[in-house]
């Protein structure tokens, strides 16, 4: 059996580990367009500052690959024919498979504005990028942000932190708008701020200015201010790492639409991580989740079913979890907007702020601001879907006293030890 990957990261990994679970001599070819081995994505911030160094970086050791006998070849995929089972590369090489995992991540969208492809304008997703910063960083100053996301409000923290001008330009209401609600989006501006970084929402740019030399110099709001900078960094969301598909070879909506056991529309070919739509707990359909965790669970699942062993995914839950110059913030589930049918308990005790979001008696969905000490309980909790009538009395009124909300949990998620409750705290 040969068994090929399209990518290496977390759903890579857990891809290998199930397919050596069940299947401990077929081939797997692993093929990353990225020079490493595989790391971890959520620390290129930390990279970027200094706080971590390279050694760091990796989310295996470097025995990884021969510990479970693959080969990771590090060249990019030109194209994928599904029907012929083939992977063809840049260069004019092809391999066969015979079941094909696709875990290619995705990529920052780059929105249509005039100027966009000037010099030192750039995205900040792979490791390289926070290389090229760290030298652009030593030679300019002025660092402009476009969007308020997770990979914007890192992007500028770190830059601020390495003591360069940042500003933050976001055309949506609040920073981080897509995961938290109005109340913490005003505390992670605050927070933001409170660290020297510039914040203007409600701003749409028009064009990119650069000079002779292409290099940006400055970007052009809808209401006509320019704006000054040396470096742009775009921030915007990300799009599904595909382009290697045929437009007919796979259904594909927002992502590659996979069913319970991560295989989608074709025969032996599977989905995994950030271009995958699998399935979610909450909303009860497929969509794609972004989060490491659940990108390793689904890679894992869909190397277990290549190798013949079947099995469920069990479906995954929005979390996000972040640090803002000392700022702990986590939204999990149903939280940052408004939904029908759903009723919201909020607490703002100065730094510390809570919410919770109840449907027919089930938490859906929480935001923690400031102390976020056992969220994990909450996650559980949430992923559960229990009952909780018996104490959402008493839940409430220790999210509105800022209380300890962990002893009266247990017994509602099925815990009956201390041990057990530890291992979620």
């Amino acid at each position: 059996m040969r068994y090929a990957i399209i990518g290496n990261s977390y759903a890579a990994v857990g891809a290998v580990e199930g397919i050596r679970s069940v299947d401990g001599s077929g081939e797997i070819d692993i093929y990353s367009d990225e020079p490493y081995q595989a790391y971890a994505r959520p620390l290129i911030s930390y990279f970027l500052e200094g706080r971590v160094v390279e050694d760091q970086m990796f989310y295996r050791t470097n025995e990884f690959y021969s510990k479970y006998n693959s080969h990771c070849w590090y060249c990019r995929v030109d194209r994928v024919d599904v029907e012929k089972q083939t992977i063809y590369f840049e260069d004019g090489e092809s391999h066969q498979f015979d079941k094909l995992l696709i875990c290619s991540g995705s990529k920052p969208f780059i929105p249509p504005i005039k100027g966009i492809h000037s010099n030192n304008v750039m995205g900040f997703k792979k490791w390289d990028d926070a290389k090229k910063l760290q030298y652009l960083a030593t030679v300019n100053n002025k660092v402009i942000v476009l969007g308020g996301g997770l990979i914007g409000v890192k992007a500028a923290e770190s830059l601020r932190n390495l003591g360069l001008n940042v500003s933050i330009i976001s055309k949506g209401p609040r920073v981080l708008h897509l995961i938290l609600d109005e109340l913490a989006g005003e505390m992670v501006k605050k927070s933001l701020s409170s660290g020297g970084v510039d914040i203007l929402t409600g701003f749409n740019p028009i064009e990119v200015l650069s000079d002779d030399d292409s290099d940006v110099k400055a970007i052009k709001l809808e209401n006509g201010d320019i704006l000054p900078c040396e470096i742009l960094i775009v921030g915007k969301g990300v799009r599904p790492n595909i382009e290697f598909l045929g437009k007919e070879s796979l259904e594909i909506n927002n992502g590659i639409a996979v069913d319970r056991h991560m295989k989608t529309s074709a025969d032996n070919v599977y989905a995994a991580g950030d271009v995958a739509e699998a399935w979610d707990l909450l909303s009860n359909e497929n969509r794609v989740i972004s989060i490491a965790p659940l990108a390793f669970e689904q890679g894992k699942v869909a190397g277990a079913n290549m190798a013949g062993r079947a099995q469920i995914y069990q479906g995954g839950v929005p979390m996000n979890s972040i640090e803002i110059f000392g700022l702990s913030v986590m939204s999990i589930g149903l939280a940052s907007q408004q939904t029908d049918g759903c009723e919201e308990v909020v607490c703002q005790n100065g730094d510390v702020y809570r919410k919770f979001v109840f449907s027919d008696n089930r938490l859906v969905g929480a935001i923690l601001v400031g102390e976020i000490d056992n969220a994990g309980i909450l996650t559980t909790l949430i992923r559960s879907q229990n009952d909780i009538t018996k104490i959402k009395e008493k839940l409430c009124n220790v999210i509105i006293k800022n209380g300890d909300f962990v002893s009266i949990i247990p017994n509602v998620v099925g815990w009956g030890n201390e041990a057990r409750k530890r291992e979620f705290a």
